[in-house]
């Protein structure tokens, strides 16, 4: 992103081809400003990459302003098939 939002929702997509399904579980997410971590979901809501499924959702609280979604893991690589970043209407800067 090229400027700070209020992020409202992500959402991660899962690939649904044959190589590469379940890759993502497990995954993290963590939502950065000014390059310092303000959102982390190992933290927030560890429960919701655990399960393999096709869309993960993250409710993200109004108070979290970020200008970097990052999705990875503690070990090897991610396979996403697309991440969705919704923000609120406001643009912190």
């Amino acid at each position: 992103m090229t400027s700070t939002y209020s992020i409202s929702q992500v959402k991660v997509y899962a690939r649904t081809d044959e190589c590469c399904r379940g890759t993502i579980k497990d995954f993290i997410m963590t939502i950065y400003r000014d390059e310092l971590e303000v959102y982390n979901s190992s933290d927030k809501n560890p429960d919701e990459s655990s399960t393999e499924k096709s869309i993960y959702i993250y409710q993200i609280s109004p108070s979290i302003k970020g200008d970097v979604v990052q999705i990875g893991m503690n070990f090897g690589n991610v396979e996403v098939a697309e991440v969705v970043v919704n923000v609120r209407e406001e643009m912190i800067n």
